[in-house]
């Protein structure tokens, strides 16, 4: 394998940081290099990277060079990304719960969801509990890499409710959560780039000799891979957290980060019959100057219901919003008729979630405004 080396003060193109990674890392020409995983690519292709061998300091300088092409491809490609949609919330046992009532403040992307609860039965113990989607480094240029919303906060009438939280680590198929916590790493180190295998904040001291050997037996199956920077977590992980909603609760609040879909306004695009159906967008509202560029959308999609049901009433409110005279919200209202959701919309102004509970807001504004 050819060596990399990079002099002081030299530029590197797209198309020349490309070439290197390709050489560093084995990368055929078919392969295509992506900022967003989620796009359908991936930025470094597993088998040239996690499984063809030891993560030497020449593939970390190919990563660099690939990190280098990915910021460049994002610049021109005026930067996007799918978002990640913020999963249902999930009762335990299912239908204990129904929301009577459900009020949306989006401030900026901080999300705060109050649910009015009513109960089915008289169930002895009752749980809610959310579960993210499984997370596996990205890649350099990934918008969104924690996908496991470690911000999530619930509360009770109130009262701040900390939950239990369970994280699934794996390894392919095969279940390595209790050695990743035995020997004291964070199971969300692949959140980070590079994918560092880094302590778990807050843990309690561990017992040297069980650290010792669970690391031992993680870096015998290939879950950490040790270079001379440090070791890199090859691992995938899921994280589930867990509520217990005592019969006397009346409220359940839900706060974290929006992670909303972004990309460059066109006019085609906000009139698109599928957009207009969801956002309900009103073509004439929206402003002329959309026509000349400069404008992004924001794609919200925000639960508020449980167990994938809508509540019987629900309300958004705007507020914190940076440009609140040149921003433009849409929102569908009860019967799909459009709703002005302006930024100061407080209490909040009747919405419509979609047949499983969740509310879709569409945010245009200039891209200075960001």
């Amino acid at each position: 394998m050819p060596d990399i080396s990079l002099s002081e003060g030299q530029l590197i193109t797209a198309d020349a940081s490309l070439r290197l990674a390709r050489t560093a890392l084995r990368m055929p020409q078919g392969v295509e290099v992506v900022a967003n995983a989620a796009d359908g690519g991936l930025p470094v292709p597993e088998g040239a990277l996690m499984h063809g061998g030891p993560f030497t300091s020449t593939r970390m300088a190919a990563l660099v060079a690939l990190s280098v092409a990915c910021a460049a491809a994002t610049v021109h490609a005026d930067d996007g990304s799918t978002g990640v949609p913020m999963l249902p919330l999930r009762v335990a046992p299912v239908g204990a719960l129904h929301v009577q009532r459900a009020a949306l403040t989006l401030a900026g992307r901080q999300v705060r969801v109050d649910l009015a609860i009513g109960r089915r039965g008289n169930p002895p113990a009752v749980t809610v509990s959310w579960e993210s989607e499984r997370v596996a480094w990205m890649g350099y240029g990934e918008t969104y890499p924690d996908r496991h919303f470690p911000e999530l906060k619930f509360q009770l009438d109130g009262a701040f409710a900390p939950g239990v939280v369970h994280d699934d680590v794996r390894l392919g198929a095969n279940d390595i959560s209790e050695l990743v916590r035995a020997a004291g790493f964070d199971p969300f180190s692949i959140t980070e780039t590079p994918p560092f295998a880094v302590p778990q904040a807050g843990q309690q001291p561990l017992d040297p000799a069980i650290a010792a050997t669970a690391h031992a037996q993680l870096a015998r199956v290939g879950a950490i891979e040790t270079a001379p920077e440090g070791e890199f977590a090859r691992w995938t992980a899921r994280r589930r957290v867990e509520v217990a909603v005592p019969a006397e609760t009346r409220v359940l609040q839900v706060a974290y980060g929006a992670r909303p879909g972004i990309e460059p306004a066109t006019r085609a695009a906000l009139t698109a019959p599928a957009t207009v159906r969801r956002y309900c967008v009103v073509e004439a509202a929206l402003p002329k100057a959309v026509a000349a560029g400069g404008w992004v959308i924001e794609r919200f999609s925000l639960p508020a219901g449980l167990d994938r049901k809508p509540p019987e009433r629900a309300t958004l409110a705007i507020s914190g919003d940076k440009e609140p005279r040149s921003t433009h919200w849409f929102a569908c209202g009860p019967g799909g008729r459009s709703v002005g959701v302006a930024a100061t919309s407080q209490p909040g102004v009747p919405v419509q979630p979609d047949a499983q509970g969740t509310v879709h807001v569409l945010r245009l504004s200039p891209a200075m405004a960001d």
